[in-house]
């Protein structure tokens, strides 16, 4: 019965220990979208494509103006911000390292 329970024990903490580094391995990008006056901009139509494999990750700024993209692959990113009435917005070449959480603020102007 003890083997049974260390067995047991083991098993879960490999799962745990799994489960933990697959998350390490993705990358975060978060920030808030501001106006030309500093108010913060709910609506904003956020996406993320990865350069080399053209997936995209999409938000929309929440009524505080904040966005958030989770589970991003390494790599290179363009991240375009983009509302009804204000010019588009387009970083090129931002870089995503495994685990990393950036903060990417932004303003539009009209």
């Amino acid at each position: 019965m003890r083997t049974r329970c260390c067995v047991l024990a083991l098993a879960l903490l490999h799962a745990a220990a799994v489960g933990i580094a697959a998350q390490v391995r993705l990358a975060e990008l978060s920030g808030t979208v501001t106006d030309e006056s500093g108010a913060v901009l709910p609506g904003v139509a956020v996406t993320a494509t990865h350069v080399g494999t053209k997936t995209q990750r999409s938000d929309v700024t929440q009524t505080s103006g904040t966005y958030f993209l989770a589970g991003l692959d390494p790599g290179v990113y363009e991240i375009r911000f983009e509302l009804p009435g204000f010019t588009p917005v387009v970083v090129q070449n931002n870089r995503l390292a495994i685990g990393q959480s950036q903060r990417l603020d932004t303003r539009l102007t009209l």
